[in-house]
Protein backbone atom coordinates (compact mmCIF):
# COMPACT_ATOMS: atom_id res chain seq x y z
CA UNK A 1 0.00 0.00 0.00
CA UNK A 2 3.00 2.19 0.40
CA UNK A 3 4.09 1.97 -2.68
CA UNK A 4 0.92 2.73 -4.08
CA UNK A 5 0.65 5.76 -2.43
CA UNK A 6 4.20 6.77 -2.89
CA UNK A 7 3.18 6.01 -7.02
CA UNK A 8 0.12 8.23 -6.56
CA UNK A 9 2.22 11.30 -5.10
CA UNK A 10 5.11 11.26 -7.38
CA UNK A 11 2.97 11.11 -10.87
CA UNK A 12 0.59 14.25 -8.70
CA UNK A 13 3.96 16.29 -8.67
CA UNK A 14 4.94 15.23 -12.50
CA UNK A 15 1.55 16.81 -13.63
CA UNK A 16 1.53 19.54 -11.55
CA UNK A 17 4.95 20.24 -12.64
CA UNK A 18 3.92 20.22 -16.57
CA UNK A 19 0.39 21.86 -16.79
CA UNK A 20 0.24 21.64 -20.46
CA UNK A 21 0.76 17.96 -20.21
CA UNK A 22 -1.65 17.98 -17.90
CA UNK A 23 -4.37 19.66 -20.00
CA UNK A 24 -3.97 18.04 -23.11
CA UNK A 25 -4.18 14.58 -21.58
CA UNK A 26 -7.63 15.49 -19.80
CA UNK A 27 -8.82 17.24 -22.48
CA UNK A 28 -7.60 14.41 -24.45
CA UNK A 29 -9.79 12.05 -22.26
CA UNK A 30 -12.90 14.09 -21.73
CA UNK A 31 -12.96 14.03 -25.75
CA UNK A 32 -12.19 10.34 -26.02
CA UNK A 33 -14.70 9.34 -23.52
CA UNK A 34 -17.79 11.78 -25.54
CA UNK A 35 -17.11 9.85 -28.75
CA UNK A 36 -17.36 6.77 -27.54
CA UNK A 37 -20.11 7.41 -25.27
CA UNK A 38 -22.00 8.95 -28.11
CA UNK A 39 -21.15 5.81 -30.87
CA UNK A 40 -22.31 3.67 -28.16
CA UNK A 41 -25.67 5.42 -27.90
CA UNK A 42 -25.69 5.40 -31.45
CA UNK A 43 -25.08 1.65 -32.14
CA UNK A 44 -27.41 0.88 -29.04
CA UNK A 45 -30.29 2.53 -30.58
CA UNK A 46 -29.82 1.64 -34.43
CA UNK A 47 -28.09 -2.17 -33.71
CA UNK A 48 -28.73 -3.39 -30.76
CA UNK A 49 -32.43 -2.70 -29.22
CA UNK A 50 -34.72 -3.94 -31.30
CA UNK A 51 -37.58 -2.05 -33.34
CA UNK A 52 -40.61 -1.27 -31.49
CA UNK A 53 -43.08 -3.51 -33.67
CA UNK A 54 -44.70 -6.69 -33.08
CA UNK A 55 -42.84 -8.64 -35.24
CA UNK A 56 -40.16 -6.62 -37.04
CA UNK A 57 -38.56 -9.92 -38.94
CA UNK A 58 -41.58 -9.66 -40.63
CA UNK A 59 -41.60 -5.62 -41.95
CA UNK A 60 -41.27 -5.20 -45.56
CA UNK A 61 -40.14 -2.16 -47.92
CA UNK A 62 -42.14 -2.28 -51.33
CA UNK A 63 -40.45 -1.17 -54.41
CA UNK A 64 -41.16 -1.26 -58.22
CA UNK A 65 -38.28 -2.74 -60.80
CA UNK A 66 -38.52 -1.59 -63.64
CA UNK A 67 -35.28 -3.14 -65.66
CA UNK A 68 -36.19 -0.99 -69.30
CA UNK A 69 -36.28 2.35 -67.33
CA UNK A 70 -32.53 1.79 -65.88
CA UNK A 71 -33.64 2.02 -62.72
CA UNK A 72 -33.04 -0.73 -59.95
CA UNK A 73 -35.36 0.75 -57.37
CA UNK A 74 -38.68 3.17 -58.02
CA UNK A 75 -40.59 4.15 -55.16
CA UNK A 76 -43.92 3.68 -54.93
CA UNK A 77 -46.49 6.47 -56.31
CA UNK A 78 -49.17 8.09 -53.87
CA UNK A 79 -51.68 6.26 -56.18
CA UNK A 80 -50.08 2.97 -55.91
CA UNK A 81 -49.85 2.90 -52.27
CA UNK A 82 -53.17 3.96 -52.35
CA UNK A 83 -53.94 1.29 -54.74
CA UNK A 84 -51.81 -1.34 -52.69
CA UNK A 85 -53.51 -0.58 -49.46
CA UNK A 86 -57.19 -1.13 -50.83
CA UNK A 87 -56.38 -4.46 -52.88
CA UNK A 88 -53.82 -6.31 -51.14
CA UNK A 89 -54.27 -9.81 -49.67
CA UNK A 90 -50.79 -10.96 -48.77
CA UNK A 91 -49.78 -7.75 -46.77
CA UNK A 92 -51.87 -7.29 -42.99
CA UNK A 93 -50.82 -3.62 -42.57
CA UNK A 94 -48.87 -0.94 -44.82
CA UNK A 95 -47.72 2.30 -44.34
CA UNK A 96 -45.32 5.14 -45.51
CA UNK A 97 -42.33 6.99 -44.85
CA UNK A 98 -40.73 9.63 -46.33
CA UNK A 99 -37.00 9.38 -46.30
CA UNK A 100 -36.71 13.78 -46.65
CA UNK A 101 -34.94 13.45 -49.55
Amino acid sequence: MGELLRDIRCGVRGLVRNPTFTAVAIVTLVVAIGVNTALFSIVDGVLLKPLEYPHPDRLVSVVERIPQSGFDKLWLTEGEYFHLKEHSKTLSEIGIYYLGV
